[in-house]
């Protein structure tokens, strides 16, 4: 059976990049903190590895001519294309999916960095 070549998927560069600073962090730091400890040590890590990060970017929701600014706030957007959602739990249930899900069908156009 022939070897199939690796997927590439968008920003997989990036999102390595992402993965390889969050491990670190949290190797560092190790579990039990809150969320901001994690969410300050990644920006910065991203930030020492080359990456612009906006910590807490708001996000405008438009609805039928209706302008709602600031409906959402992102955790860090890094290089204005990979949102992360920090999260300090033991394990991921569908209630930390919702953010995630909402995040990726709201256009990215309307990104507000703060």
């Amino acid at each position: 059976m022939p070897h199939e070549a690796p997927r590439t998927y968008p920003h997989s560069g990036l999102t390595q990049s992402i993965l390889a600073s969050a491990i670190r962090v949290q190797d560092a730091l190790g579990p039990g903190l809150l969320e901001k400890p994690y969410r300050l040590c990644l920006a910065h890590a991203l930030r020492r590895a080359g990456h612009r990060v906006t910590l807490e970017a708001s996000l405008d929701i438009a609805f039928e001519g209706l302008l709602i600014p600031e409906a959402y706030r992102l955790d860090l957007l890094v290089d204005d294309t990979v949102i992360v959602e920090a999260k300090a739990v033991e394990k991921l249930d569908r209630m930390h999916q919702a953010p995630l899900l909402t995040s990726s069908v709201l256009p990215a156009r309307r990104l507000a960095c703060c």
